[in-house]
């Protein structure tokens, strides 16, 4: 989906990509051997849960904040073309959740870009801090458990 009609279609986009990382967290968790690991894709399956309600909470609004037509987003390109596997090991899992994150930072970073309401603006800047802050953790944890072991 690359164009929308309206800023109700752009947050059931964003309330989408919410749920499905939600979801990859909680399977990662479930795959998780390490006690560590597993609390932090626990942790990050609940703040997408978190992001995802906000998201509700804004669309119940969203008419309000801007009426007029978005189209051609281009939303495409910030969209990850591959599916994570059930048998993907760690680091796929790690590099996999990297790119999310990025991929969902960008997403807000454009819709922040997009909108003209203050209030709307500065949740999709707020959403676009905490997947970044995401990434740099994916990061952090690749640099010290993967490269490490290369």
């Amino acid at each position: 989906m690359d164009n929308f009609e309206s800023v109700n279609d752009i947050l059931e986009f964003a309330i989408s990509e919410e749920m499905a990382a939600w979801n990859f967290y909680n399977q990662m968790a479930k795959k998780a051997r390490n006690p560590e690991i597993k609390k932090t894709f626990e942790t990050f399956a609940l703040e997408e849960r978190q992001h995802q309600k906000k998201l509700e909470e804004i669309k119940e609004f969203a008419e309000a904040f801007s009426p007029e037509i978005v189209t051609d987003m281009k939303i495409a390109e910030c969209l990850i073309p591959v599916e994570p596997t059930p048998d993907m090991n760690y680091q796929a899992a790690i590099t996999y959740a990297m790119k999310k994150e990025a991929t969902a930072m960008k997403l807000y970073t454009l819709l922040a870009t997009m909108t003209t309401e203050p209030k709307l603006k500065a949740v999709f800047e707020a959403l676009a801090n905490e997947e970044a802050k995401h990434k740099l953790r994916f990061e952090k944890e690749y640099e010290e458990e993967i490269l490490k072991e290369d």
